[in-house]
């Protein structure tokens, strides 16, 4: 286990010293969690949606936008000629 020893500021701040922040990985706008566990603090970076973008891998493959786009269209177009009773009726 490693300790570093800061002084907090007038403003209550300390700083994160830059061996804790390579070691946390932690940048400039990162979030990060201080958790009280039996009388201690610890400290845990916050991971972002950029960090675990693209871990998940989707159950199928999902469609281009522009094909989305088109089938809802259609779709809609479809339910308005049959509200107004010129279309093939659902089956």
């Amino acid at each position: 286990m490693t300790t570093k020893t800061v002084i907090v500021s007038a403003r209550g701040q300390v700083t994160i010293t830059k061996e804790i922040r390579e070691l946390l990985a932690i940048v400039p706008g990162d979030r990060v969690a201080f958790r009280i566990e039996n009388g201690a603090v610890r400290i845990e970076r916050q991971l972002s949606i950029a960090d675990v973008a693209g871990s998940v891998k989707p159950r199928r493959k999902t469609k281009d936008f522009n094909t989305m786009i088109r089938e809802a269209k259609e779709e809609h177009f479809g339910r308005s000629m049959r509200r107004l009773g010129m279309g093939p009726k659902r089956r």
